[in-house]
């Protein structure tokens, strides 16, 4: 990306981030000299659907075509499928003024049954997990009803940007990690495997299909990995979420994504709140903007409308 063009693009989200922070975001990226941009192919967008006419993430308008498909964890849905709130990943294409669908797949962290629900009923639990509603969200189901929560990790629990309906399925997905004595988890819930089910490496992305137990939940089918290539090998990433502190450099990573930061990424700026990081990828993440976020659902999505009406989405991903 040209310099103006990254002082355009946090000048813009800066104006426009209600409620979220008193200045732009930092760039944040390694000191060393800027090597040339790599070529445009996949692009890869992880974040919350905000607006429909084409798909709105991340202040990037993603067109839709004959080609395109349209996912979940159980396979291929209806385009209809897709809601205000849930939380994309989209594999596109950059085309001459526009970035084209591929793959769109729509992420949920948990799928079961409503457990506690909060006397302000702005908390909830499913599969033992805390599950935070997100600001100008609202709840409109109780205890023992099956749900698929859409929203991002933080840590150990998930800040939900929907909450719906949806019976008689379990689903755990986010990082796996394995403790000393070799205890898988995802989301700080344990995970025992069926004998035929093998376990990824600790930090992959996973997703567990099973059933819940009292202590751990039962899986019966993993799979490993985000993306799959649909729009050709990934060059750039747009991605919400937050940060979570980890021993190797650069000290964070994204909580629940599994994809690594280039270790020398100067993060410390964004550890506590929502954050739309962009940047190129070479198999790790070489961040290069972060623009903090409002927790409010509402002023949230108003300042991703106007950073689009701005032209932020094609400076941050078709800038040569």
């Amino acid at each position: 990306m040209r310099d103006i063009d990254r002082r355009r693009v946090l000048a813009v989200i800066g104006a426009g981030m209600v409620g979220a922070c008193t200045k732009p975001a930092e760039v944040v990226k390694s000191p060393e000299p800027k090597a040339p941009p790599a070529p445009v192919g996949g692009i890869a967008i992880f974040g919350t659907l905000t607006d429909f006419g084409s798909l709105s993430v991340n202040g990037l308008r993603i067109e839709t075509d004959g080609k395109t498909s349209v996912s979940n964890a159980f396979g291929e849905v209806v385009p209809g499928a897709l809601a205000i709130g849930q939380v994309l990943t989209i594999e596109a294409e950059a085309v001459p003024g526009a970035l084209i669908a591929r793959r769109v797949y729509i992420n949920y962290p948990v799928i079961g049954a409503i457990g506690k629900v909060s006397p302000d009923r702005r908390r909830i639990t499913v599969l033992g997990i805390e599950i935070e509603l997100a600001g100008g969200l609202d709840l409109t189901l109780g205890p023992g009803k099956g749900v698929a929560v859409s929203g991002l990790w933080n840590g150990e629990r998930i800040v939900a940007t929907l909450v719906s309906p949806f019976p008689d399925r379990n689903l755990l997905a986010g990082t796996l990690r394995i403790d000393e004595r070799k205890r898988l988890s995802v989301g700080g819930v344990r995970l025992r495997l069926a004998k035929e089910v093998e376990a990824p490496p600790a930090g992959s992305y996973v997703s567990a299909w099973g059933t819940p137990r009292r202590r751990y939940f039962k899986v019966k089918k993993l799979d490993q990995g985000r993306f799959t290539g649909a729009a050709g090998a990934l060059k750039q990433l747009s991605v919400e979420g937050y940060l979570e502190p980890v021993d190797t450099p650069p000290g964070f990573e994204i909580s629940g994504l599994g994809t690594g930061f280039d270790p020398k990424a100067r993060l410390e700026p964004f550890r506590a709140t929502r954050t739309l990081f962009s940047g190129r990828y070479d198999g790790r993440f070489l961040v290069e903007t972060g623009v903090p976020l409002s927790e409010d659902v509402l002023n949230r999505r108003a300042a991703l409308r106007q950073a689009q009406a701005e032209g932020f989405g094609r400076r941050a991903l078709l800038a040569r």
